[in-house]
């Protein structure tokens, strides 16, 4: 059975297959990096070929909170496959999915538009909004490359660098949900938030909503696959039923297992989603790892 390790026993040499990747694969991956040659997932645990268990608090989707494994949409996915082709043409997904996300934005948006990555994501955003378009995160600010503007942005994003939920904003031209939703509180607030674009992340892909008639004319921004329907279909439906009924749950979790490192001054802050190692990061995270923490 696997086993965390300890800073004595932390096994760090390469594999063999880790060593057969590395001469194709160049990449600055984290796990490659620290030595770590991950053999499966299961729940918030990462497992790899040399036996070690790890802790996944790297929080990326949302891991320790879903785990690897979502069996709600795993049960849902394995039902659409047992009575339906492998279908990337439009079907009643996504009608069903369509229909859901209209519902719950209030019936506000005429066009829907999906992107798998976020550059694409940032290309159009900078037609609505000018390549100068401002943001009120770090988090946005490093990702599109923009100025902040704490006090009267272009887009907002509701979460802080913990990933607490903040307060709406009176105004802004694009809300910004593009790290997912991840409180119910969000999902009650869409039908009347005061904003011309909604963005937000369906776990493969983003989805944004808007107005304007200028965007139409690009055929390729609104293709959406039945496949990819279906996944932010159910996606959606696990915000809106079960985020509610975890929430506090996941509270609880971590602060049992993380609030000591705000106690002792190492991290700034926790929300359920985040935790924030602010002080020579590189130390902690190396250290961490080495007791089954990533």
């Amino acid at each position: 059975m696997s086993k965390f390790p300890t800073k004595e026993t932390f096994k760090k040499h390469k594999t063999i297959p880790q060593e057969f990747i590395e001469k194709f694969v160049f990449s600055n991956k984290y796990f490659l990096n620290q030595n770590i040659f991950a053999k499966k997932q299961k729940k918030c645990y990462i497992y790899d070929i040399k036996d070690q268990k790890f802790s996944d608090f790297f929080l990326d989707y949302g891991r320790i909170y879903l785990g690897f494994s979502d069996k709600f949409i795993t049960k849902m996915v394995k039902n659409y496959l047992k009575t339906t082709i492998f279908s990337y043409s439009n079907g009643i997904f996504t009608y069903r999915f369509l229909k859901l996300v209209n519902d719950l934005t209030g019936n506000r948006f005429k066009n829907f538009f999906f992107f798998n990555d976020l550059l694409s994501l940032r290309d159009t955003l900078e037609k609505l909004l000018g390549k100068n378009f401002s943001v009120n995160t770090e988090y946005t600010s490093i990702t599109f490359n923009k100025k902040l503007n704490l006090e009267n942005p272009d887009l907002f994003e509701p979460f802080n660098k913990f990933l607490q939920l903040s307060d709406f904003s009176d105004y802004s031209k694009v809300l910004y949900l593009g790290r997912g939703i991840r409180y119910c509180d969000i999902l009650e607030k869409l039908k009347n938030v005061n904003t011309e674009v909604i963005v937000m992340s369906l776990g493969r892909f983003f989805t944004l909503l808007c107005n304007d008639k200028n965007l139409t004319k690009d055929e390729k921004l609104s293709r959406i696959s039945e496949f990819d329907a279906m996944l932010g279909y159910y996606y959606l439906l696990r915000e809106k039923f079960l985020i509610s009924k975890k929430i506090y749950r996941l509270k609880n979790y971590t602060e049992r297992w993380l609030n000591k490192f705000v106690n002792i001054g190492i991290a700034d802050g926790l929300s359920p989603y985040g935790i924030s190692f602010t002080k020579v990061p590189n130390y902690f995270n190396s250290h961490l790892l080495r007791e089954g923490i990533f």
